[in-house]
């Protein structure tokens, strides 16, 4: 199985990033996250479009999901 799942995304540049930069995936049934630093993407699985995204302001990796 492939998959891909991709945003042109503004606010990420915009965002100082620790170094080094904390990343992290979750793959459920439904959909993908992905975690850079703060910011975050979802996608759903079987459309690969965009379902959600944002910014943190505490806790930028949750744990577990």
């Amino acid at each position: 199985m492939y998959e891909v799942y991709e945003e042109d995304d503004s606010i990420l540049p915009h965002i100082s990033l620790s170094d080094p930069c904390s990343i992290r995936v979750e793959l459920k049934d439904d959909c993908v996250r992905l975690f850079v630093g703060p910011r975050d993407w979802s996608w759903n699985r079987k459309t690969g479009k965009l379902i959600g995204a944002g910014t943190a302001l505490d806790n930028p990796m949750p744990d577990g999901g």
